[in-house]
């Protein structure tokens, strides 16, 4: 970097102080204005939010990884709206970045109509997928405000197709990286950048449409502040912005001091970092001190080889994006909101790696960091004793991302680049204490994000759906079970080769706690089977399997070929009849599973939610041949589970005693560590 951007870094997305003139100007805005207008900030968000998804190319777009924002003149985020918070408050820092490198540089400026690009992490973005257009709002002469476009490409020109390469051991190997930079003027884009911009990536097309999609969606974000600016006055805009930064943060400070002082801990494992397996950890204190809360990581791992590393802001971003859509869910997406909240992580811990790592991965292990931090949050919600706060605790959703990224000649003889997000955009969300949680909910980043349908994938790529339904027992069980997620199986067809790589974290160690009881969401493999061997299975005329349950059944039994494999399967060329399976990750449960209703029970086997397997034995229920419940033996069947249990228990500092002795094989804790507490690994002299 030539130009200074640790100052940013730091502050990360805290506004700046008010000024003079955001002071006198927040007097104009009434309590009726502000219901009225910033319901109109919110619905032009929408309005961009649309464009983005009815008229992107990529995948991720279309299924609404996206989000739209308004922002003071100084850069702050005044208002967001989902797609996904993660986007819209790391377009505060680049937009920072200009007024303060760029502003009174007499070669750039910011003027009317002019068009800013960023998708780099060390310049405030969190990994070069993430794409964010922004735009300098003028009315009457005077900077009033900016807006931002943001959503992830799943082509940069990387090492391998889909933007996060495996193989990437350093920032170079990850394709575009584009700091803050002008990449338009008078309200249009420049075509020697987007020449630039297409001469880099695999999918041309893709960036270059996505591109100006973006600035079209900022333009209408742009066209409905100019027009309460006309009616109210540019001071009133001014005014406004501001009003919702100051009123969130008030309204968030008091919400965090209302729960208990106090230091809340979590430890999570990850077992999984790219093709390779290894264990990892992420502890996480809470510490709330009045009005303010700080997530600190202390612990964490080193930092990892490869892209599976995040910058301390990216680890911060994640953690905002539990906030706004959980304890904060009712406050604006604003930076206010975020001010009595902060984060710690040790450098040079795959949290906060060296300026040169790379990090195109960090998007993927920082969610863990975010469930980990959540339940910190759930503890002490649970601790305030208090109705109406514990409304908001809910076991975290699947944070174990599931993708498919890919690349090659398409059966139209087409070069294309991609991802499929359906394994990912499927995701349980966690249970609730008095509820279950959502099936195939979202992504973890996207609270209300989609996934396109199959149709749509079959008819751009080279492979077809063998199976998408409900992986069975993936869900986190419990009086409350958490969201059973989705099995995901492709078959390639009309092409010679084409390369895929899965994505995901957690083959082996679940990744997702649950609380009070609840079972973690439990953890599969990758499946892969050549063509040849899918014959076998195409030969036999058997059902097409359903689920990857039934597919390893029937493989067994027709003596089939399968390859089971960490569930980051290592990029390959695949041939037609090639099939490739992943599970996406599901979500935790809450509370014991003897107190889960028998009949919940019963309809979870019936729509494949369930085994029959785990209704007797992880709920103790018995069902009879139609599928009912026999009351009376289940009455009986957990009566004896409770009288194990208790012939079984011990004092709990005779199990830590014991627990404590046991220690994992080295090669499992390669990347971990100091056994069992890593130390910050202290940089080269």
């Amino acid at each position: 970097m030539a130009l200074d951007i640790s100052f940013l870094l730091n502050k990360r997305y805290k506004p700046e102080p008010i000024t003079k003139r955001q002071a006198r100007a927040i007097k104009l805005v009434s309590h009726e204005d502000y219901s009225i207008y910033t319901q109109r900030l919110a619905s032009a968000c929408e309005e961009g939010k649309e464009i983005l998804i009815r008229l992107g190319i990529s995948a991720p777009l279309q299924s609404g990884d996206v989000c739209l924002s308004f922002h003071t003149a100084e850069g702050d985020l005044a208002l967001a709206e989902m797609g996904t918070f993660l986007h819209a408050i790391t377009a505060a820092v680049p937009m920072k970045f200009v007024l303060k490198h760029y502003q009174n540089d007499a070669t750039v400026g910011i003027r009317d109509g002019d068009i800013f690009f960023c998708n780099e992490a060390i310049y405030g973005g969190l990994h070069n997928p993430d794409q964010i257009v922004f735009m300098p709002i003028f009315y009457e002469g005077d900077l009033i405000a900016w807006v931002s476009s943001a959503g992830h490409e799943p082509e940069t020109g990387a090492t391998e197709p889909g933007g996060q390469p495996a193989d990437a051991r350093d920032r170079y190997a990850e394709g575009l990286k584009v700091p803050p930079i002008r990449i338009g003027e008078n309200f249009k884009l420049r075509r020697d950048m987007i020449e630039l911009f297409e001469n880099m990536v695999r999918y041309p097309e893709m960036i270059a449409i996505d591109t100006s999609v973006k600035l079209s969606s900022c333009l209408r974000l742009r066209t409905r502040l100019l027009e309460i600016a006309a009616e109210r006055g540019k001071e009133f805009v001014v005014g406004l912005c501001r009003k919702v930064i100051e009123d969130s943060s008030v309204a968030a400070k008091k919400r965090v001091k209302s729960l208990p002082d106090g230091k809340y801990r979590c430890v999570t494992f990850l077992d999984t970092y790219g093709p390779a397996e290894a264990l990892i950890r992420v502890p996480c204190t809470l510490v709330k001190t009045g009005e303010t809360m700080l997530a600190d990581f202390s612990g964490a791992s080193p930092e990892l080889p490869g892209p599976y590393n995040a910058f301390e802001h990216i680890v911060y971003a994640h953690l905002t994006c539990m906030l706004f859509q959980y304890y904060f869910s009712d406050l604006p997406g604003s930076s206010g909101t975020l001010v009595p909240f902060d984060v710690s992580c040790p450098k040079y811990s795959f949290l906060n790696a060296n300026s040169q790592a790379a990090v195109s991965s960090g998007t993927a292990m920082a969610p863990i960091a975010g469930n980990t931090f959540m339940l910190c949050l759930n503890k002490a919600m649970y601790a305030a004793n208090d109705a109406e706060i514990s409304t908001n605790i809910a076991a975290p959703p699947g944070a174990s991302a599931r993708a498919f990224f890919f690349g090659g000649i398409n059966q139209y003889g087409k070069e294309v680049a991609g991802v499929s997000l359906r394994p990912g955009n499927t995701s349980g969300i966690g249970a609730r204490p008095d509820k279950d949680g959502v099936e195939c909910g979202s992504f973890w980043w996207v609270g209300r994000g989609n996934a396109v349908d199959v149709e749509h994938e079959e008819v751009l790529y080279p492979y077809l759906s063998e199976y998408c339904n409900f992986a069975p027992d993936n869900c986190g069980h419990g009086k409350f079970r958490g969201g059973a997620s989705m099995a995901y199986g492709i078959r390639m067809h009309n092409t010679p080769a084409f390369y895929v790589q899965t994505f995901g974290l957690a083959s082996r160690f679940p990744a997702n706690p649950g609380l009070f009881g609840g079972y973690s969401a439990n953890v599969r493999p990758g499946i892969r089977i050549t063509g040849a061997n899918w014959k076998k299975l195409d030969d036999a005329n058997v059902p097409t399997p359903r689920n990857d349950l039934e597919l390893l059944a029937v493989a067994k039994k027709l003596a089939i070929d399968v390859q089971i494999l960490p569930i980051q399967i290592p990029g390959a060329m695949f041939k037609g009849g090639d099939f490739v399976g992943v599970v996406a990750s599901g979500a935790a449960g809450y509370g014991d599973v003897l107190e889960r209703d028998p009949d919940l029970v019963a309809s979870d086997v019936v729509r494949g939610i369930c085994t029959p397997w785990t209704a007797e034995h992880v709920y103790c229920v018995s069902l009879r041949a139609d599928g009912s419940v026999d009351k009376e033996a289940t009455n009986d069947c957990r009566a004896a589970e409770r009288k194990r249990r208790l012939a079984e228990a011990v004092p709990y500092h005779d199990f830590v005693r014991e627990f404590a002795k046991l220690h994992p094989p080295s090669e499992a804790l390669r990347l971990y560590g100091t056994w069992p507490i890593p130390k910050d690994r202290t940089p080269a002299s």
